[in-house]
């Protein structure tokens, strides 16, 4: 037998910790949603950082995100930062829902 036969899982009234989230992203306006979304304004945040800048590095002219600053709203936030790219920098900012 390769795998032990450890039995199940307790049956427990405690929820599960919120580890993994799904994004949404609306591809026409390009906001993007965090289902699941946390209580705490700095885990959003930093999920919205490392999403924003892995998906901006992607592209071989982009060499940085940077200086990001967060809006938090009741229906969700808006991010501004920093994009420097092989010609130059720019500020912009996404809305997420």
């Amino acid at each position: 037998m390769i795998f032990p036969d450890w039995g199940t899982a307790p049956e427990t009234n405690e929820s599960p910790l919120p580890l993994f989230r799904e994004w949404a992203v609306d591809w026409e306006s390009g906001a993007l949603a965090l289902r699941g979304r946390s209580g705490d304004a700095g885990i959003r945040e930093s999920l919205l950082k490392r999403t924003i800048t892995e998906t901006l590095l992607v592209c071989p002219y982009i060499t940085g995100v940077e200086g990001f600053s967060f809006e938090h709203r009741a229906d969700g936030a808006t991010v501004r930062f920093t994009v420097k790219t092989v010609y130059n920098s720019f500020e912009t900012e996404a809305e997420t829902a």
